[in-house]
């Protein structure tokens, strides 16, 4: 690693898969010795090692300014999940389902109306609960049809609370988690779906907030504020099992989200008076971040 001086982030991705998958098998290694505390050394000696890699993949990352596409490349190539197939099989299956969604047509009604019928609809899935995989599929794609319909209003929510969607949606999520694990629905199925809903709702946000600046839809100093960070999370938000769980659409989306968002970010970033040094120096930060975490 301290041979390699300017690596472009395809290879830099490549070896951090390579290291991961070296890292997984020593501490399998290491974890069946029966006599850990007498056995120390090797484990502190891996541990010594992984922080030296480590840091050697922080200098190679920060050796040069990084952009949202060079985050995009990092996160794809470095996932450890990438290439299993059982992870690729499931993502087929649970992007399949979610896309059918996109021929649903919107509710129809002002921002008011939208929000009392999604306030309303949370309400009684939190009644009847959610017992079984169909009530967890249809809990989806109502929520789905919802979510996009909310998003077409989004540019008109500065001046109402949300609040009572965001704490419904919550306690919506925290009983499909509590189900999962009194084996109500599969487990495996569970953390894929809303892994795969999870990812729809961020990069339809981003995509959203990108179109309604550039429509001239944002005027306020407070609206500018949200879209920024809000465009920022597809490249924040999404962890390596989301990465896995990615359909070819969603990343294709992704990629052209890496376009959009550096332009908008900078317009967006002049606009409110933000640092040209900080805001160019985002995607540098979530580069640093996603390292320091392995």
């Amino acid at each position: 690693m301290k041979s390699d001086k300017d690596l472009s982030m395809e290879h830099l991705a490549d070896k951090i898969s390579k290291w991961r998958t070296l890292e997984d098998s020593v501490s399998a290694c290491l974890m069946r010795d029966t006599i850990k505390k007498a056995h120390s050394f090797p484990m502190e000696e891996f541990s010594n090692v992984h922080d030296s890699i480590r840091d050697e993949f922080m200098r190679i990352a920060t050796a040069k300014r990084r952009t949202f596409k060079d985050v995009l490349l990092l996160k794809m190539n470095a996932s450890p999940y990438k290439g299993k197939k059982e992870t690729d099989s499931l993502s087929l299956v649970v992007s399949k389902f979610f896309e059918s969604m996109d021929t649903i047509p919107l509710y129809k009604g002002d921002k008011t109306r939208i929000l009392t019928t999604y306030h309303f609809f949370l309400e009684k899935v939190k009644k009847e609960g959610i017992v079984n995989q169909s009530q967890f599929l249809a809990f989806l794609k109502t929520e789905d049809r919802l979510f996009r319909t909310f998003l077409s209003h989004l540019y008109e929510m500065s001046d109402v609370s949300v609040s009572h969607i965001t704490s419904g949606t919550e306690d919506v999520c925290r009983m499909i988690a509590q189900s999962s694990r009194k084996g109500n629905l599969p487990a495996r199925d569970a953390v894929a779906y809303m892994a795969v809903r999870t990812n729809r709702r961020i990069i339809a946000n981003a995509q959203t907030c990108i179109a309604d600046i550039k429509s001239g839809k944002v005027t306020s100093a407070e609206q500018r504020t949200a879209y920024f960070w809000m465009i920022l999370q597809p490249f924040l938000s999404i962890d390596d099992f989301g990465i896995a769980m990615l359909s070819e659409n969603q990343r294709k989306e992704l990629v052209q989200l890496t376009i959009d968002a550096s332009g908008t970010i900078a317009r967006l970033g002049r606009s409110l008076q933000m640092d040209k040094n900080m805001t160019d120096g985002l995607p540098d930060m979530f580069i640093k971040l996603y390292i320091s975490s392995l």
